[in-house]
Order: structure tokens, then sequence, then C-alpha cells
């Protein structure tokens, strides 16, 4: 008897489930398969619309589309049962399936046409992955119908005459809320291009202004119309600051002017034009500083564009600020009669009444001894005795009851002639006027000028 062995042998068949989701890989069919979702061999992912552009559709109609796969070897192979997962989160779109427009997803090999479909006007877009590798166009935009629910200019209202070019987008809404970028595909016009003219260019637009006006720009697309009007604005004013400053004589005081638009947004770029109303007060220079000559006051003026703009600018001296004598009444020029004359003064601000002088009276031959008074209130008696010879008579105002480290006690002292000529000259007192003001001179005195001497003319 023959003993025989029998050897049997087991195959066991397993069967494989992987779950996927967006980012992961289901299992395919083919050698090209074996892939595991940590060591992808898929290199790059080639979407192309079957007929160009690819990027617009009616509703109920559909595009064709491959995404054609590939791995990472050199050169190249191309995978044609890897497996592909379209999707799209978009209301306008869905993918053919047999016939229905009811996906959102599906999933092909790389060498199948997939069917993209417009389902409502909108604007669509939709993704392609194999193996967790993004197409190389996803996501894909697909405008569907007539996808624009509203349209808006985006851009300024006002642009200011020296501003360069500003972009423009025409931004559009579709029915559920999803918003896209239209510029490039809008048609635009302006109402006027020699006030502001547009430009495509790098895929944006732009707007340049030449001069100041109105201009109404509008965009067109997809039967939908956008207007934006834009307001090219000069200098409406010109701020000068610090405003109304004191400065002391000899000093100087930096000005800045701003030109600003109706809006009150400041200008850059504006060449300013600086100007003083009295250079004997004060000067500015072409960047706008001031330099204080003389007391007195003095409008400093910027201009751009030929619009002003100004403030004030005070030069104080080293005396108590006040008042001054600018007349004295009740004595000819020349005197040409012995005899006493009472001389009444009048200031250049009253002051607070009664108001008290201070009388310097000299003779220039020492006919009478020279004489200081206190202050005093009321006409002053001047006492001109015959002779050829000239009173000086020097005068300050104070105001009474105050002492002279209050302000306005005393004011400025000012000096008058008399030429007294009782021979019978025929001479006149002639103050000099700068600017058509008196002016205080640099010790505060104010400056008269006289002919004097029977027949000669004298400076103080």
């Amino acid at each position: 008897m023959i003993a025989r062995t029998a050897q049997l042998t087991i195959v066991v068949v397993a069967t494989l489930t992987v779950s996927c989701d967006h980012s992961t890989v289901r299992q395919a069919t083919g050698p090209e398969a074996t892939v595991s979702s940590t060591s992808s061999v898929v290199g790059r992912v080639v979407l192309t619309a079957d007929a160009a552009p690819g990027n617009a559709v009616a509703t109920n109609a559909c595009l064709s589309f491959h995404a054609k796969v590939y791995d990472r070897s050199t050169p190249e192979v191309y995978l044609p049962n890897q497996e592909v997962d379209w999707w799209t989160a978009s209301q306008p779109l869905r993918f053919d399936n047999a016939g229905t427009y009811a996906p959102t997803e599906v999933f092909r090999p790389s060498s199948q046409a997939v069917l993209v479909c417009g389902k409502f006007d909108g604007f669509g877009k939709f993704n392609v992955f194999a193996d967790g590798v993004p197409a190389d166009k996803s996501p894909w935009s697909i405008d569907v119908g007539s996808p624009v629910q509203t349209l808006s200019i985006y851009g300024p209202s006002s642009m200011q005459n020296n501003q360069s070019s500003v972009q423009l987008q025409a931004w559009a809404v579709d029915q559920f809320d999803m918003g896209k970028d239209l510029t490039t595909m809008a048609v635009w016009n302006s109402s006027d291009p020699t006030v502001i003219s547009l430009s495509l260019d790098a895929g944006q637009e732009w707007a340049t202004q030449h001069r100041i006006g109105s201009a109404t720009i509008t965009a067109k697309v997809y039967g939908k119309t956008a207007t934006l009007l834009i307001n090219v604005l000069g200098i409406a004013s010109v701020d000068v600051t610090p405003k109304d400053q004191s400065v002391d004589k000899g000093k100087t005081l930096q000005l800045t002017a701003t030109p600003r638009d109706a809006n009150g947004n400041p200008f850059t770029g504006k060449t300013i034009a600086w100007k003083t109303s009295d250079s004997f007060v004060a000067q500015v220079s072409s960047s706008g500083l001031v330099t204080a000559n003389y007391q007195g006051q003095a409008q400093i003026t910027a201009t751009a564009d030929g619009v002003p703009g100004s403030t004030s600018v005070t030069v104080l001296t080293n005396q108590i600020s006040g008042y001054y004598v600018t007349s004295l009444s009740g004595a000819p020029t020349p005197i040409t009669s012995a005899g006493t004359y009472y001389l009444t003064p009048t200031t250049s601000v009253q002051g607070t009444p009664p108001v008290t002088y201070q009388w310097d009276i000299s003779y220039s031959n020492n006919v009478l001894p020279h004489r200081v008074t206190n202050f005093q209130s009321g006409d002053f008696p001047l006492n001109a005795p015959d002779g050829s010879y000239t009173i000086t008579v020097t005068v300050t105002p104070r105001e009474s009851g105050l002492t002279p480290q209050q302000p306005g006690a005393p004011g400025y002292p000012s000096t008058f002639k008399y030429p007294v000529c009782t021979g019978g000259a025929t001479i006149a007192q002639q103050p000099v006027s700068r600017g058509g003001m008196k002016r205080p001179n640099s010790d505060g005195g104010v400056i008269q000028r006289v002919t004097s001497g029977c027949g000669k003319q004298q400076p103080v």
C-alpha cells in the first residue's frame, strides 16, 4: 500500500475599501492605482476645457473638461486610470451624471471627460483634485447665464488736479451674494475725457485727471450698468499756520502753508508764493520764514494756484506795548509870533480816560531851560519867546492810575519840532509816513520830520 500526502493550497482573496474626502484618494483599478495617501505618485493635474475659453455657459447647458494626471517621474508619465475628484460648492454649477445635473461631486478616471453644467444664473466655481493634488487651474470659474445681479464701480468720488492716476474696479454680485471682479470684461466710458480719461493697463482700469471739472464714469457688463461721478478738485483754501502771532523785533517765525481742496484734504507738491503787506515791519522768505524788523503789524499771505491764505504777524519791541501821540494841536509851524501856545495831544488809541502825558521840552538856543514834567492831564502851555530857534517837544501818554509795570502804561514817546521864526517864515510841519502809517522807531519813539530853522529842513 502506497501512502499519499495531499497538499492543500488555500487562496485568500481580500477586498480593500478606502474611504475618501476631497484631499484623499479612493482605490482605483489598474497598475497606476497602487498609491498610498502618504506617498502619492501624482505629480501634476492639467485641467483644460475641450472648447475654449470655457469660462461661460448658458443655464441648462454644459461644457466639457478633461483633467489629465501625470506622475512624478522624469520624463513624466500620463496616468489615464488615475481617479480624479470633481466637486463644487457653488449654487450655479452641477456635474452631468447620466443626463442629470444633480451631483455636486463626481469621480472620473483621468482619461474621461466631465460635463460641467449651468443650473442657475450666477458665478460658479469648481475644483479638481487627484490624490490630493489640485489641478493647475483649480478652482475654475464659470459665469452661468446672466450672472450679474448688481454692478458697482469702486473708485474715488474726487481727485485733486495734481493727482496721479487712480485705479477703478467693476465689482459684480450674483443672486447668491457671490462677488466677482469684472473689470477687464466691462466696457468703460468717461462722459468727458478732457477731465478724466480711462485706460486699461496690466488688467487694471485707470482714471487719469487732466483739469478741474467733473466726469461720469460708466461700466457695462452682462447687460448691467454702473456709474461713478468723479470731481477733479483744485485748491479751495490755503491754511497758514501758526495764526496771528506776535514776534519780538529781530526774531524770526517759521510759517507753514497747507493748500486744501473743497473736501478739506491737503494738497502736496503745490508751489507756494509768499508775500508781506509791509516789508518795513516784517519780511517773509520764499520758504515762509518771517523776519521781524520794526514794531507794527503785517499780513503775511501764502498763495497757491491763485488762492490766497494769510495770517497776521505783530512785531513787538522791548518797550511796554501801548499807544502814542499822533499829533499836537494848538501851535502853528512855524511859530511866527512870540507867546504861549496850549498844546492838545491826540493819541493813536485813546485808552481809558483820563489819559496823562509827560512833556519833555528843549530849546535849541537855550532861550529857556530844558524842562521835563511828570505825567499830567490837560493841555500843555508852550512858551515861545522871540528869536530864531527850534523847540523840541517829546510827549508820552499813559492811562491814569496805571504804574509803569502795567500793560499799556506808559505808551510810546512821540517827538515834534516847532521852528520859531518871529521874522515871518512860512514853513509847515511834515510828519514822515511809511506805507500810510506813522511808525515807532527802533527805540520806541515815533519818527517825525519837520521843516525847521526858518526855511531849512532838518530831520528829528
